[in-house]
């Protein structure tokens, strides 16, 4: 069994990329003259990713009910269709 003498550990990288990239990014801003507020942007993306996961799983729990139910119903018609 080969041992490779360099080991990645990948989640130190992962978190360096996203550091590095949250960096330039509010650099870039800032050099355009815009300031940003780090944490008040990450709340407030937070706050827009919970809501669109709310309405996300109420979408897809409303369209579950009602094609449930719509099944329910064709196979009560094809119960009673075998019937005849």
């Amino acid at each position: 069994m080969y041992i490779s003498p360099i080991e990645v550990q990948m989640r130190n990288m992962h978190d360096l990329v996203m550091q590095t990239t949250e960096d330039g990014i509010i650099k870039a801003v800032w050099n355009m003259g815009f300031k940003v507020n780090a944490e008040q942007l990450t709340q407030a993306l937070t706050q827009d990713r919970k809501r669109y996961e709310y309405a996300y799983d109420q979408g897809w729990n409303d369209c579950k009910k009602e094609y449930e139910e719509k099944l329910k119903k064709i196979a009560e018609l094809a119960k009673d269709g075998e019937q005849e």
